[in-house]
């Protein structure tokens, strides 16, 4: 067995934990059980609704406004892969989209995330779509994907400075791309490209409690490589291990956990005989968004997708 260090808790540093547990015990009664949202319904084909009311880029140095359309499809908000006006009404699933710098798009734009002027306010729906629609097209004529988009077309993206939509117009002195969509494009282009993991991060030291009952791990925190999609994680642990937060109380395995929390292992000091080695299991749930591309032939691709929570196991071992 490895050595074990009596810890001693200074008294101020117990005072100190006492107010902040009763603080967490607050917190963290209303909290709810792990549950796994459905994955997003995919359907295999899609009637497109084109609501035609188009949103219009001003004219550039006499090229032609750029107009876009609210499309939708089943009742969710789709996009077009190509500038022309052609959608139809019979599409059908064609392929995942692998492109992870689209998909990083398509999950950092409208509709699935609201886009804010500098005062925090929430666009007009309709001038959001025009922005997301619009950095798709930059996107994929800059990735080479979009080969005959027009120069024009993206000439008038970058410079013009007012969309229109009915009575309504968004004004940006410093242009509506720089504004909105060139930081969108950029971090598409260098989006990391590896697949989601969670891994732990610990020490291999272990303590008896204060109340000599428990052998404990130093604090464990869990990483990951996609933090700004990792939204929680549960912890599971053999029978006979109990997994603590810092203030003692007991973590099970249907408690959501903050990516920002740590966490503890302990084992009953009269279960432990001899060195024994634990499991313990930790499931990420990340935000992830999924799409894919859909045909009719005559008319032009669409995008439909949306966002659903994706899992990623991982475990570790502890010594005891």
């Amino acid at each position: 067995m490895k050595k074990i260090s009596k810890y001693k808790m200074p008294i101020f540093i117990l005072v100190f934990l006492v107010v902040i547990g009763l603080v967490v015990y607050n917190v963290t009664n209303n909290k709810h059980s792990y549950a796994i949202e459905d994955k997003i319904e995919i359907p295999n084909s899609l009637k497109v609704d084109n609501l035609g009311n188009s949103i219009l880029s001003e004219d550039v140095k006499n090229a032609k406004g750029v107009s876009v359309n609210k499309l939708y499809g089943n009742n969710n908000q789709v996009f077009s892969f190509k500038v022309e006006d052609k959608y139809g009404d019979n599409y059908s699933k064609q392929e995942v989209i692998k492109d992870k710098g689209l998909i990083y798009i398509l999950s950092n734009s409208y509709p699935t995330k609201d886009i804010r002027d500098e005062n925090g306010n929430v666009l007009d729906s309709n001038f959001q779509t025009w922005i997301t629609q619009a950095s798709i097209w930059v996107y994929l004529n800059e990735k080479g994907l979009y080969k005959d988009l027009d120069s024009n077309i993206i000439n008038n993206i970058k410079n013009c400075k007012k969309l229109y939509s009915g009575d309504k117009v968004l004004e940006e002195k410093e242009g509506i791309y720089n504004k909105y969509i060139k930081d969108l494009v950029d971090n598409a282009s260098k989006i990391n490209t590896e697949d989601e993991y969670v891994k732990v991060f610990k020490e291999d030291k272990i303590y008896s409690t204060n109340d000599n009952k428990y052998y404990q791990s130093s604090e464990i925190k869990v990483i990951t490589n996609k933090s700004d999609s990792f939204k929680k994680y549960v912890i599971s642990a053999p029978e006979g291990v109990k997994i603590v937060d810092s203030s003692g109380k007991e973590i099970d395995d249907n408690t959501l956990v903050d990516v920002t929390d740590s966490f503890y292992v302990r084992v009953p000091k009269n279960d432990i005989n001899k060195n024994k080695t634990f499991t313990i299991k930790v499931k990420g749930i990340f935000d992830k968004y999924e799409g894919y591309i859909y045909s009719e032939n005559g008319y032009n691709d669409v995008i439909y997708g949306g966002r659903f929570d994706y899992v990623v196991d991982s475990d570790f071992d502890i010594k005891f």
